[in-house]
């Protein structure tokens, strides 16, 4: 697995990913992020699910309503 900084408009530097399969320049994927402590995505949204595996550290997922759960 090859890690690179993810470099994209409106996201915070500091986070990592790694393309485990497909190619999300033409629409979809799989791949893991690596985040470091007190990282915060923005809000935002997708046209496709995710699926989220958390290995370590607190995480909140804020909803479209505003409720967050962690």
């Amino acid at each position: 697995m090859e890690w690179a900084p993810l470099d994209l408009q409106g996201l915070p530097k500091g986070i990592d990913i790694a393309v485990l399969r497909g190619d999300l320049a033409k629409g979809g994927g799989e791949i893991l992020l690596r985040t470091p402590p007190k990282y915060v995505v923005p809000n935002h949204s997708h046209t496709s699910d995710e699926v989220y595996v958390w290995l370590k550290g607190a995480f909140t997922y804020v909803a479209a309503d505003g409720r967050g759960r962690r």
